[in-house]
């Protein structure tokens, strides 16, 4: 199971990967099987030229927005949507999603747009696809990106997951005015196999520029973001024997995580399950009933609970 923290995101509730082994793994997936250069061409007046020749559309980028992956696929056999944010690659977030087969491995560019000052919400928006189902899609025409994107914004139904604003060369007008002035950083055009990006201002360049991802940092760069995430992390104060076995009530907070309390409703920390053996097995009890209780064993190592000997029906005390 995926060790998760539930968070808010403006005014979003999602859960944010905290083990960074699995960041890592994750991480190490994506550059293997994509590879993940992202080369765009600066803006200049002769190509703009050649643009206003072709079938050429445009698309805003926002001030207020971070760029991202959207990862789109079957990970250890469960649906996940992963937004990864290129400016702080140990930030990932899950979105729980419903993925159909025939989209079992996308791979989006998009951007986290953030809650502002007077809008206090927050947004995704995606504006091409990279890979589908581990294909290349810099042939296509960007029209078919847009199909391919309206598809998947149906089948994902998350209103605040949707592909951006998108106008034709010669509603460049139209952009500009629907878009506050003060929010719109520059402009994105796809005409030729990699997009052309124009910016108001040279310093934003910097700021933006994905042609250089590196997806895998040296390991001790790793290592110490998950020293600071663990002396970070908020857990319960209490004093365990790890070597036995309390009888403890859980209740389910996402898939595979478990909340711990005793019988004062004191809050004793989390379980996380291996294997989805056992979360399926523990699944067809929580079907049943809202609450159960368990016998449990804390591991210090990982600062979890764990089942003895991953047996649910041996750990099952009772149902209520």
């Amino acid at each position: 199971m995926l060790e998760v923290n539930n968070i808010q995101l403006g005014d979003k509730s999602v859960y944010q990967l905290k083990n960074i082994r699995e960041i890592h793994e994750l991480l190490r997936v994506i550059k293997d099987n994509y590879g993940l250069a992202y080369p765009e061409k600066s803006y200049n007046d002769l190509l703009f030229d050649e643009m206003l020749k072709r079938e050429t559309y445009m698309v805003p980028v926002y001030v207020n927005s971070i760029p991202v992956l959207i990862y789109m696929c079957y990970y250890h056999n469960n649906p996940c949507l992963f937004i990864i944010l290129l400016n702080s690659l140990e930030t990932i977030y899950i979105v729980p999603t419903v993925i159909n087969i025939e989209y079992s491995s996308v791979l989006l560019y998009g951007e986290l747009i953030k809650s502002s000052q007077n809008v206090v919400t927050t947004k995704i928006q995606f504006e091409r696809v990279l890979y589908m189902n581990n294909r290349m899609t810099d042939y296509l025409k960007y029209v078919r990106h847009i199909d391919l994107m309206n598809k998947l914004h149906n089948m994902l139904k998350i209103n605040w997951i949707t592909p951006k604003p998108i106008y034709h060369i010669s509603e460049m007008e139209n952009l500009v005015n629907d878009c506050d002035e003060n929010n719109l950083i520059g402009i994105r055009f796809y005409s030729f196999k990699n997009p052309v990006i124009f910016y108001k201002r040279v310093k934003d360049l910097s700021k933006k520029n994905i042609r250089d991802v590196k997806l895998l940092k040296p390991r001790e760069h790793w290592i110490t973001i998950n020293n600071e995430m663990k002396n970070s992390s908020n857990l319960p104060e209490f004093n365990i024997d790890n070597t036995r076995i309390y009888t403890l009530n859980i209740s389910m907070i996402s898939y595979g995580i478990y909340k711990v309390y005793d019988n004062d409703n004191k809050d004793m920390g989390k379980l996380r399950l291996k294997t989805f053996e056992e979360h399926n097995d523990l699944s067809l009890y929580l079907e049943k009933y809202k609450n159960i209780q368990l016998k449990l064993q804390y591991d210090d190592e990982f600062n979890k609970w764990i089942i003895p000997n991953g047996n649910i029906k041996n750990a099952l005390v009772k149902g209520y």
